[in-house]
Order: structure tokens, then sequence, then C-alpha cells
């Protein structure tokens, strides 16, 4: 009986297990361009890198839930809030590899997770839907090939963007179960992936969540399944709440709008989104040709985004075989599906009077205006066409069998059933020969994947010093505090500074008293006063020996005017590798201040360089500098001596009451202590957490929390989570025992 048991069993889940071995074989060749140690994209790449390495360092350490940054890489506490599904995935998978794994090879892993958890979430959920075998197995290998979904990290550096790739089918099994049932299952599906879209990325979730409310909404209109649809509705928004409550408690305890003064821009005022309608079409037309050259783009130019950059060749058509069934077919899934992705595709072509008008006059709310943040739903046009092109060709082949068993009584009906074979027939040649080019073209995108930032291997590139303050922290490249200076300070040791009682006046300063140091020879390689003027040019400035370990600021005064964002003052040495864009085009003479140190052993000679080019290529740029200087400094000297940044411990002597501004931003959650006392922290003017120092010597501790709502918030996810997953297995051990069971009867 045991034997016989097994058999039923196993001839239940081989062809199941045949086609996920078949969709991990598609993704493992996907996944093969991110399986090295080496780093792929550019500078975006390079940031999310740095919150990844802040957060591998503090979960190594047992510091558990994760909620600002303390450490190197992201020493002034950028919150985890947005990209907690990136994050905490990257955990996962070090956790899962005994830490073995360098950081960027971490990285990488998350994305082939995404591509391998992408495919089977849609092949299971198609499934479920119920899909057939192979139509399932189809749409899931078109859904993570497709070239506009892997171009998000291959292409775009949108890592958490790509994160979302295993949680959208589930929200849009969701939705098409609650169409039909509406049981517990489905309200399951469609706040659990809810919450796990939101937590990997907002701008995705917000739209997913308007688009699912939307379509709950037209459920109750529907006559007589209002207050079934409201029982639906109320089971979701339940079990997202639950499941998301450590996020949104995160996030809303951080305010994470950064009122203060720090940002590297100012803070864009509320409102609307500005940019015109051409603006918005050359930049994503610009964009989607920078992405993936060599495109093949059926519809023309004109339809580019629509036609490549978007869906894969397969969902594209079909999602026009689907809305013709849509118009045709009352089935509010399939209907509401086709709409969304249409809609969508509608409002990221930017067709004259009606796209235009609509980005002009989108409010801002989590950054989902302009083209760079609209090509991450892509993802959402994918899963839609998927669902959609499910839906439409089982209902067309149900429908075919129908008629199929009626024209036995009824031969004149033979016209009917040619013309459903007809339709079926023309589906599955859209998906053989859709999904065999989006592989092929995918190919093109795999060949972005080998594209490596920097040709210095990653253990240079991920040393402290060679951190970038400008691309991996929200502080600052304009300081108000010092104004008119710009500086690009990648130690966090020359942030602190000792305010009045009041937290106005400076009293001392780690970055005054690090240029107060010793003077360090140079051999300066132009002579002062230096101008350029018009095209493209490298110049070096100057070279000089850094010691080991040692600690030096390099000071330049500037003046730049028609001087391109590019502009950057490169240093370079055996280990010390730094690019730096503090240049603005005012016209007006600048203070440039740039902290620069070498953990390697021994001494590094190294080279400071500047790198320009005109803003406007028909207007010469001009940029001179008339002075440098470059000093070295004692962290022991220093007014505020940072013992530790993470935890924070520093020592601090002062002659009357004051303040210390340290180099954290301001978030509340912060427990502090003073010679051993609790204090409270505070924010500066600009917006830096303070605490109150006494008369003499100050040992002062931070240590960061979280606010008890949001470590409250954290154990009832956490239960909510581990209540989902008893759910799930409970749910698919039912499902696996029904299979059995038909299995049985039917042998």
């Amino acid at each position: 009986m045991f034997r016989s048991a097994c058999a039923r069993w196993w001839r239940l889940v081989w062809p199941e297990a045949v086609a996920c071995a078949a969709l991990t074989a598609v993704a493992l060749h996907l996944i093969a361009p991110f399986l090295t140690d080496r780093f792929i994209g550019a500078s975006d790449a390079v940031w999310y890198y740095c919150l990844l390495d802040d957060h591998l360092h503090q979960t190594r350490a047992g510091i558990f839930p994760v909620y600002v940054g303390q450490s190197h890489a992201n020493w002034n506490g950028h919150p985890v809030g947005l990209l907690a599904g990136y994050l905490l995935t990257g955990a996962a998978l070090d956790l899962a590899t005994g830490g073995r794994c360098s950081t960027v090879e971490v990285q990488h892993l998350t994305l082939a997770w995404s591509i391998w958890a992408g495919a089977l979430s849609a092949y299971a959920c198609l499934r479920a839907l119920p899909a057939r075998r192979w139509l399932a197995g189809a749409l899931a290998c078109l859904y993570v090939s497709c070239p506009g979904v892997l171009c998000l990290p291959g292409g775009l550096d949108m890592y958490p963007s790509f994160m979302v790739l295993p949680y959208v089918p589930v929200v849009l099994y969701g939705l098409a179960r609650g169409a039909r049932r509406g049981d517990g299952t489905a309200a399951g599906c469609l706040g659990g992936g809810t919450a796990l879209v939101w937590m990997c990325h907002a701008a995705i979730a917000l739209w997913l969540s308007v688009g699912g409310a939307l379509f709950v909404a037209a459920l109750a209109a529907r006559r007589g399944r209002f207050w079934h649809t409201v029982r639906f509705a109320a089971l979701a928004g339940a079990a997202f709440a639950v499941l998301s409550a450590w996020y949104f408690a995160t996030v809303f305890s951080m305010e994470l709008h950064r009122s203060h003064g720090m940002t590297e821009e100012p803070e864009p005022p509320p409102g609307l989104y500005r940019a015109t309608g051409p603006k918005f079409a050359d930049d994503l037309t610009r964009n989607v040709r920078a992405s993936v050259p060599g495109a093949y783009l059926p519809l023309g130019d004109r339809f580019e985004p629509m036609s490549y950059f978007q869906l894969g060749y397969g969902l594209l058509g079909l999602l026009g075989f689907a809305a013709g069934v849509a118009l045709r077919e009352r089935v509010p899934a399939l209907r509401a599906f086709v709409g969304a992705a249409l809609g969508l595709l509608l409002l990221l072509h930017p067709l004259a009077g009606l796209t235009w008008h609509f980005w002009a006059n989108l409010p801002r709310t989590f950054g989902v205006t302009g083209p760079w943040p609209m090509q991450r739903f892509y993802v959402l046009l994918a899963g839609l066409g998927a669902f959609a092109g499910a839906l439409a060709v089982e209902r067309v082949l149900s429908r075919g069998r129908a008629a199929l068993a009626f024209t036995v009584a009824a031969p004149h009906a033979a016209p009917r059933r040619h013309v459903l074979a007809a339709r079926a027939a023309l589906a599955a040649v859209v998906l053989v020969v859709g999904t065999g080019y989006s592989l092929h073209q995918a190919q093109k995108v795999r060949a972005l994947g080998f594209r490596a930032r920097d040709p210095d291997p990653v253990p240079a590139v991920s040393r402290p010093e060679n951190q970038s303050l400008r691309a991996h922290n929200w502080l600052t490249v304009h300081d108000p505090r010092t104004t008119p200076d710009r500086v690009t300070v990648g130690d966090p040791l020359l942030y602190n500074r000792v305010l009045d009682a009041d937290g106005v006046a400076v009293l001392a300063a780690n970055r005054e008293a690090a240029g107060r140091g010793t003077p360090v020879p140079f051999v300066p390689a132009v002579a002062l006063p230096f101008r350029a003027d018009a095209g493209t040019s490298v110049r070096p400035l100057l070279t000089a020996r850094f010691e080991s370990e040692k600690r030096y600021l390099l000071t330049l005064r500037v003046t730049s005017q028609n001087v391109s964002e590019g502009a950057a003052l490169v240093v370079r040495g055996a280990t010390l590798r730094r690019e730096y864009r503090p240049l603005d085009n005012t016209g007006r003479p600048q203070t440039v201040r740039v902290t620069l140190w070498t953990s390697a052993p021994g001494a590094d000679d190294v080279q400071v360089s500047l790198a320009s080019a005109p803003a406007d290529p028909t207007v010469p740029a001009t940029l001179s500098i008339d002075g440098i200087e470059l000093t070295r400094y004692k962290a022991t000297d220093l007014p505020v001596r940072v013992d530790a940044p993470h935890p924070y411990a520093a020592t601090v002597r002062t002659d009357r009451p004051a303040r210390l501004e340290t180099h954290l931003e301001f978030v509340k959650g912060y427990e502090a202590t003073v010679n051993g006392a609790r204090v409270e922290p505070v924010p500066s003017p600009d917006g830096m957490l303070t605490v109150p120092l006494a008369e003499g010597d100050n040992e002062v501790r931070l240590v960061y929390r979280g606010t008890p709502a949001a470590r409250a918030a954290f154990v009832v996810s956490g239960l909510g989570w581990l209540a989902a997953l008893g759910a799930a297995v409970r749910v698919l051990g039912r499902r696996l025992a029904a299979g059995g069971r038909e299995a049985t009867a039917s042998a």
C-alpha cells in the first residue's frame, strides 16, 4: 500500500518537477552574467552595493532588525525602509551561504534569486489559475526573459526594482482568484504579495495597490457581489496590515522626507511634476536606446518603448490576442488585466496631447513620476501580459472543447469550431515564436551583464577609503553650514563639531582642525593659477605619497562655469581610487575639501587629476584653480575624538556647556548616554543628531534601537509571516492530497 501511495504521488508530482527543472535551466541561462565577483553596472549599482554591505556588517554582528546605517559603507544612517526587500533578501542569502560570499557576490545572488524565484512563482500562480502546464511554463519563461525586465539590473542598475519579480504574480493570482471566489486563499495571496512588493519597491507597489483597489471596487459594483467582495477586501487588508506593519512603522518613524538641509540637492517643493511632455518622451527614448543597443523594433522607432523595452515579443502578441478575447468574454479578471496593461502601455508611450499632459500634472508621490522611475513598471506589464494571455488562451481552448462536443449533435456548428481552433492555433504560434525570439533578444541584455564598472578588483573598490560620499550616502555635496564651500568628505570624523548650548554657534569643528594640521609636501603638476578652457580634458594636478593609516585633507580653491556634471576630481594610487564631482557652474569661487587616506600596508603614491568637459559643447568650459593645500592630521588631535562610528562612541572635552553635533542625521529611535547618564538627542538646525555636553570630559555613546512602535510592529509582522508560511504549507498539503485522490480515482 505504501508503494502504491508513493507511485500515485510520483505520477502527480513528476510532471511539475520536470517543468520546474526546465524553468530552472532557463533561469540559469539568464543568471549566468550575474554569477561574477566583479561589479555590474555603474554608480547606482555601487550605491546599492554599499547599502547591502552596511546591512551585512550589521547582521553578521548580530544587529537585527537593521534600521539605519552603522558602518563605513553607510555611516550617516541612511534608513533601510525603502529597500527592505533587497537588503533582507541579501541577508537571507548571506545566512544561507554561511557568510562565505563577498558583498558583491551576495548582491549578484539577489538577482539570481529573483530570476529563479520569479520563474517558479509565475509558473505556480499560472498553474493555480488554472492554466495548462505547457502554457504556464511558456508564460513563466517569457515573464523572466522579457528584455524590459532583464534591463532593470543589466542595463539600468535598478536592483531593488528587480526584487519584485517573484511577488507580482502572487498579487495578480490573488486578484484573479478573488474575482471568482474571493476566499481566504485569494485574500492571503493579495495581502501578502502586496506587502512583499511594498517592502521591495514602494513606487511599483503604489501603482500596483491603486490598480488592485480599483479592481476590487469594480468587483464590489457587480450585482450580488458587494458584501462578498467587502469580506474579501477586509481579509486581504488585514493580511496586508499585519505582514507590512514593520515596514510602514519603520518608514514613518524615520520621516523619510529628510527635512534637514544636508541633502545633495534642495528638496523639490511638493506638488506637481513639471517635466514637459516632449522632455519626458525624449528622456524615455534616449534611456531605452542607451540600455540595449541594437534591439529589433518591429513597430519602428516611433513605438520603440512599446515594442521592445516594455514587453517580450510573445507577451506583446498575446496581450493583443487577449484584448480581442476580452471584448467578447465576460471574465472580470481578463478584462481588468488587459485594460491595466494597455493603460500602462499608453502612459509609457508618449502620445502627443494625452500622455504628455498626464505626465506634466502627475503628483510626485513616492517619486513615481519621470522616465526613469516609470521604467520600473515593466515588471507589472510583463506580469499583466502573462496572466491576461493565460486567461485568454484558456478561455478559447475551453470554448473550443465545448464547441467540439456540440458539433457531434449539430454539424452545422462546425464553422464556429474552426474559428475557435484558428484562434487557439494563432495564440500557440504567437507564444512559441515570441518565446523563442524573446530568449534570443535576451542575449543582448545578458551581454550588458559583462560590463564591469571598474577594471579594479572588488576588494580595492570596497575599501572604506574608496567609498564615495556623494554616491553612497544622503549627506552632502552642498553643506549649508560653510556656504559657499563645496565639501566631499568621505570621512565621518570630520563631520563632527561642537556647538554652543543653543546649538547654533560653532565652538570647534573637526574639519577646520584638520585643515590646520601638518602641511604635506607634494609635487604640483601644473603652475598656479591653473586655467582650463574648452574641450574635454584630463589634467594632473599633483602627486604625493600617502602613508598607511594616515589621514590627509586636500583643499582646492576652484572657479568653474559651463562644466558638465561629469567633471570630476580623480584620485588614483595603488590602492586608493576615488572620484569626486564637487564642482558647480556658478562662476563664483568655491573651496573644495576632500579627505583622503589609505588602509593598505606601506605607502601609496597618489596622483590627483581633474577631468572636465563642457556642459554646452557650443560654449567653452571655464575652470580655474587658484590654490592647493595638503595637510595631514591625527584623529586624536581633533576636538571630537570618534572612537567608534558603529555604534557611535566619542570623547569630547569642552570648557563650557555645549552640544555635540554628530555625523548622523537625526531620526527617532536613538538612545544616547553622556558619561553613563541617559540624555535626549535632538536635531540641530541642519538636521543632524546632537546631544548635550557638560563642562569637562564627555564620553558619548549612541545606539539606534528604533522606536517602540517599530519594535512592536516587527514582532507582529514576524508572527504574521510565520502564520502565513504555516497556512501556505497547509494549503499545499491539501492540494497534493486532493491530486492524489483524483489520480487514484482515475486509475
